[in-house]
């Protein structure tokens, strides 16, 4: 019997994602957001500049049944044409962590670890960390979960808390544990320089 249910939650999943693929995403300002009302909620969007003072949108969207190790969470992002999540800057990261801890869903879910699109080159590292997408490295100081980074043989960078009563922060992961599916779209805007140069 378990294994009836087991085949038939895959195959509900895999029919949600295909669904969802054709779909457009709805955008919206209601808390939460729930795009064909299976795959994605949508977490909120933020607007900001780049480094090199770059206009952009994120929108942020979380998987809200199913879970997944690192790489098959990196992979689902990619199939509907978003990347995990990642951060320009202290002042985004920051606005993502406020999204976590006060939307109406995830304020009930605890232990809640979203994958990040981090990695690290050592272990046990505050510093070392890099976006696999950019290969750009992770410049601002991140607000690190409580006793985090934790160990020298987690290499794959969340998001989250341990129990409802902490604040969310960055932490050091095992890549092979299943955690939440994050993904992000981003949109990037010309200058009003770049668009009369046109």
């Amino acid at each position: 019997m378990l294994r009836v249910a087991h085949i038939f939650f895959v195959c509900f999943v895999l029919t949600s994602y295909q669904t969802f693929a054709t779909d457009p995403i709805v955008e919206t300002n209601a808390d939460p957001i729930v795009v064909n009302d299976v795959a994605f909620m949508k977490l909120g969007t933020y607007r900001g500049f780049t480094d090199d003072g770059t206009e952009y949108q994120k929108s942020f969207f979380v998987q809200r049944y199913s879970t997944a190790p690192w790489a098959e969470s990196k992979a689902i992002c990619k199939a509907f044409d978003m990347d995990l999540f990642s951060f320009e800057t202290l002042a985004e990261s920051r606005a993502f962590l406020n999204m976590i801890d006060t939307n109406s869903v995830l304020i009930k879910t605890y232990p809640l670890w979203i994958w990040l699109d981090g990695i690290a080159l050592t272990g046990k590292s505050k510093t070392d960390w890099y976006w696999s997408k950019s290969g750009k490295k992770v410049t601002f100081p991140m607000d690190w979960y409580v006793n985090s980074p934790g160990s020298i043989d987690q290499f794959c960078l969340c998001i989250g808390r341990q129990t409802l009563t902490t604040t969310s922060g960055f932490n050091d992961c095992y890549c092979y544990d299943a955690y939440k599916i994050a993904c992000q779209r981003i949109e990037f805007f010309l200058s009003s320089m770049d668009k009369n140069l046109n």
